[in-house]
């Protein structure tokens, strides 16, 4: 067992590996931060790891008149990771808020955006680093231009 978290594994292969104490797959930055990352370890206990199914009474997937808005965009960055409206969370909210503002004003309300991933994390117990929220905030946004572009020819 490793001394930081309660990780069994006692080696890791090439690509995806398969995990029996969590029964999936994960790649070699998931296995790292099961073994260093207490946070992470118990998510993946509890089942609401990133990459693990939800629960069955999670929410069917939202769906918004605007799929091409920065929260809809981020809300997609974020199922990617396995992360998933839980019952009870803002985050369909959130998301009809943001793709409201649009990809302009959502630039200029990142902090808020920030404080409101935040608070999500912390609330369902998931590790948070600012930084990292901030890019894919960013990444959203540039999606949610680039769709837009595509399709209206404008970015508001």
């Amino acid at each position: 067992m490793n001394e930081r978290t309660g990780c069994t594994c006692k080696t890791w292969g090439h690509g995806v590996g398969y995990c029996p104490r969590h029964k999936m797959d994960k790649p070699r930055a998931w296995w790292d931060l099961c073994r260093s990352s207490q946070a992470y370890f118990e998510a993946w206990e509890q089942g609401r790891g990133p990459g693990q199914r939800p629960p069955k009474e999670t929410p069917p997937p939202i769906r918004f008149k605007r799929p091409e808005g920065p929260g809809t965009q981020l809300a997609k960055v974020f199922e990617w990771f396995g992360i998933r409206p839980v019952p009870g969370c803002k985050c369909a909210e959130h998301i009809k808020q943001m793709n409201e503002w649009g990809p302009d004003e959502c630039l200029k309300r990142i902090p808020e955006i920030l404080n409101w991933l935040g608070e999500e994390a912390r609330r369902q117990q998931l590790p948070f680093v600012k930084t990292g929220a901030r890019a894919l905030v960013h990444l959203a946004i540039r999606r949610s231009r680039k769709k837009l572009e595509e399709n209206h020819g404008n970015t508001t």
